[in-house]
């Protein structure tokens, strides 16, 4: 859920002449939850969605937190799908 949306970032902040980045884009968990637990907030969908809204707002560059939580995810519970889309971005 997002409180605002993209638009209000795209529309409002005047950052053709700025560069602006968007520090953290919320793309990974703690370790320490279960598989399940991480799940019900950060799965394939969700880390989708995320990166749709920040594209959206219009901002040129974000720095995305959580490779080595995708990386996990991949080598230790067999879930690649996170990794390959987030090779997509880079």
């Amino acid at each position: 859920m997002y409180f605002i949306g993209a638009d209000h970032y795209n529309n409002r902040i005047p950052h053709d002449d700025l560069q602006i980045y968007c520090h953290r884009v919320y793309a990974k968990l703690p370790y320490d939850l279960s598989l399940e637990e991480q799940e019900k907030s950060m799965d394939f969908s969700r880390f989708q969605k995320n990166i749709n809204f920040a594209k959206k707002t219009g901002l040129k560059e974000f720095y995305l937190w959580g490779a080595e939580w995708w990386y996990w995810m991949k080598t230790k519970q067999n879930k690649p799908e996170i990794w390959e889309e987030a090779k997509k971005l880079f």
